[in-house]
């Protein structure tokens, strides 16, 4: 009769300890659900438990869809090397961001009846600038002090994730210059001549200045001072021809005399000039640099002032090309 009294007593305090447990775990779970709840909306979700248990963060459609678009080879053929610290970065609307940029730059482009450029596509790219997400670490014994035991480990990747501040994208919009048109061209064609007119009279006195000086020298057959008054003489004349050519409206004599000066001015008159686009006549005279005999009647149109910042000059007798890179000074 002892016995049968112990045993109910044992399974009735067993009652009592399995109660307790029980009101403990709901204790638990309740303020567990509180803590969630007070972290963030979206902690305690459906949702959230599926992104959770999946283990995987999912890529919403619109993203996805930018991605694909961004990716395709018939597209802007985009690697997954350069988009994959714009998606690394948490900011859901980046790789969005980036093709509303691109999709805009190639309506710019076909509105002139235009590919888009590959050049463009990677100065667009260069442009981007990612700012990564942060992540805070959790405290996690104030957390079990709060709830009274440890956080079920399926809720720590979305605390983790309440904890995370998205990243952001940031891409700067793209505005295409205006090509100019034919008649543009013809008219930075002209303006560009008619400034170089003033560098023309410029040169022109500072050749009559050095001939002078050298009519008092020797000049023996050969001799250095006899190949740049030669040199000096023949400029001379090309200058008076295409100052004269001027009066017609013909620009190409001073358009050969300063053939890169000439192209490096229409590029300041616009920027968007291509020297590609000027009639093919012009383009050789762009191209042409100016020739001198050898280093020593170089040297000395040099100190005379004759050439200027920029001016490409060929050397005959070394077959060197010379590059003026700082103003020089003036016997």
């Amino acid at each position: 009769m002892a016995f049968k009294i112990r045993s109910a007593g044992i399974l009735k305090e067993l009652d009592r300890q399995d109660e307790v447990n029980r009101l403990t775990q709901k204790r638990q779970d309740e303020r567990e659900k509180l803590y969630l709840s007070l972290a963030g909306p979206k902690s305690y979700s459906a949702g959230s438990l599926a992104k959770s248990s999946s283990g995987k963060d999912s890529i919403a459609p619109s993203l996805q869809t930018a991605i694909s678009t961004l990716q395709n080879p018939e597209g802007f053929n985009i690697g997954e090397d350069i988009l994959a610290p714009i998606i690394a970065s948490g900011d859901p609307e980046g790789a969005t961001k980036l093709l509303a940029v691109l999709e805009d730059a190639k309506k710019q482009f076909k509105a002139e009846g235009l590919t888009l450029p590959t050049e463009v596509i990677n100065e667009i790219l260069a442009g981007v600038v990612t700012e990564q997400s942060r992540t805070k670490p959790l405290d996690m014994d104030k957390i079990t002090r709060f709830i009274g035991r440890e956080l079920n480990e399926m809720y720590i990747p979305i605390l983790e994730g309440i904890n995370t501040t998205p990243g952001n994208v940031y891409v700067s919009p793209f505005t295409k210059v205006k090509t100019p048109s034919l008649d543009e061209y013809t008219a930075f064609e002209k303006r560009g001549a008619e400034v170089l007119q003033t560098r023309m009279t410029d040169e022109k006195n500072r050749l009559l200045k050095r001939s002078a000086q050298l009519v008092d020298l020797e000049k023996p057959p050969g001799s250095n001072e006899e190949l740049e008054n030669s040199w000096i003489n023949q400029r001379i004349e090309q200058i008076e021809t295409a100052n004269k050519s001027l009066d017609n409206n013909n620009f190409l004599p001073i358009l050969s005399l300063y053939g890169s000066a000439y192209l490096d001015k229409l590029r300041e008159l616009n920027p968007s000039f291509k020297s590609e686009q000027l009639n093919p006549y012009l383009q050789n005279i762009v191209a042409q640099e100016r020739i001198v005999p050898n280093r020593a009647v170089f040297d000395s149109l040099v100190r005379s002032g004759i050439f200027m910042v920029g001016d490409k000059v060929y050397l005959k007798d070394s077959d060197t090309l010379l590059t003026i890179t700082e103003e020089p000074g003036e016997n």
